[in-house]
């Protein structure tokens, strides 16, 4: 089920990348729809109050945020008909005093957050370019509906790590990564590192590992010298087309792997400060 809920998070963030992430002040939370469709860097906006010759004793929040209440000015958690408290508002219409406003209004939606990290040195040194994209969201559902979430993480967000904050930690951490990654491998294997999905990963491994493959280790020189006998021959078939395809095989089921392991490391880091990287694309 929370796998379910992830890839169908990751098909909502497959819109346009973003190398920046931003807070923004708005009119009034009726244009946030509007504001945060036409920036696909904005994650949180501020609200001002609607002027009006008479005060409001109401106030709307649109689907698809995560709000933050105050008043005068000062936090106002939110209590539903059983009495349990939130920092987060639902959607919908709400009655109050003109003094309770929404302050912040924070998206549900996946970011599709993008970074290309210049002069990475391979293992033979060799200088590579790769583009890593990081799909996130802010950890603010009720956890009874997406275990491992909390309400509280969206006013840490708001309050404590903020939108540019976030930038500045995953620009680094990518970074960081990448840099140690490309490192680690040889040039010629840089493209095995980009994504793949995991049908096309469950197919690589079924050939890699099937009888085939396996009975075609002893007897494949045999079979390349029977099949390509001339030079012409050799030229047209080449004496290595079951190895390479076995090879990039590798390659790709090692970089569904690696990106994996790049997910589960910046989870370990952004979980606790309630941002989840729900998947990591690398692009050579």
């Amino acid at each position: 089920m929370a796998n379910l809920q992830q890839q169908s998070q990751s098909q909502q963030a497959a819109r346009q990348a973003t190398a920046t992430l931003a807070s923004v002040d708005i009119h009034d939370a009726g244009e946030a729809n509007a504001v945060f469709g036409g920036d696909t860097s904005v994650m949180v906006a501020r609200p001002g109050k609607i002027c009006c010759a008479f005060p409001l004793f109401w106030f709307t929040i649109p689907e698809g945020f995560y709000a933050l209440v105050t008043r005068h000015g000062a936090h106002e958690e939110y209590v539903d008909s059983k009495g349990k408290k939130s920092p987060v508002w639902p959607s919908g219409l709400h009655l109050g005093p003109p003094w309770l406003k929404v302050s912040h209004l924070v998206t549900k939606q996946a970011i599709l957050f993008n970074t290309k990290i210049k002069g990475c040195k391979t293992k033979d040194n060799v200088t590579a370019f790769i583009d890593v994209s990081i799909i996130l969201r802010v950890m603010g559902d009720d956890p009874e509906v997406t275990p491992g979430d909390d309400p509280k993480n969206v006013f840490k967000f708001v309050h404590e790590v903020t939108p540019v904050g976030l930038q500045a930690q995953l620009q680094d951490a990518q970074a960081e990564a990448v840099r140690t990654l490309a490192r680690s491998v040889y040039h010629t294997e840089v493209f095995g590192l980009r994504n793949v999905s995991h049908s096309e990963l469950e197919g690589v491994q079924e050939k890699l590992f099937s009888a085939e493959a396996m009975d075609r280790g002893g007897s494949a020189t045999a079979a390349a010298g029977a099949t390509a006998t001339t030079q012409e021959e050799k030229d047209v078939v080449g004496d290595h087309d079951y190895y390479d395809r076995l090879e990039a095989g590798f390659n790709v089921e090692a970089g569904a792997s690696v990106t994996e392991a790049m997910k589960m490391r910046l989870n370990r880091q952004f979980n606790k400060q309630g941002i989840e990287i729900l998947d990591v694309v690398i692009k050579v």
